[in-house]
């Protein structure tokens, strides 16, 4: 079975906000890689969390539940 993965083999991206060079990654393994702080502005929506999942990649909670709005 192929593992779902994206970038460098990761499974999870992190999106920070706008900088003077565009916007900056993050990629992880598991979500517990990434900072709490960075975690508290994904529920706050000032950064986006995404997830390989096969061919496509979602949008995410911090928990790694679906985001819906």
């Amino acid at each position: 079975m192929r593992k779902e993965r994206c970038k460098d083999g990761k499974k999870y991206l992190l999106v920070n906000g706008l900088n003077h060079t565009g916007h900056s990654l993050t990629y992880a393994d598991k979500i517990k890689d990434f900072r709490v702080c960075d975690l508290n502005a994904v529920s706050n929506n000032s950064k986006l969390l995404l997830k390989a999942e096969g061919e496509n990649v979602v949008r995410i909670n911090r928990n790694g539940v679906k985001w819906y709005r």
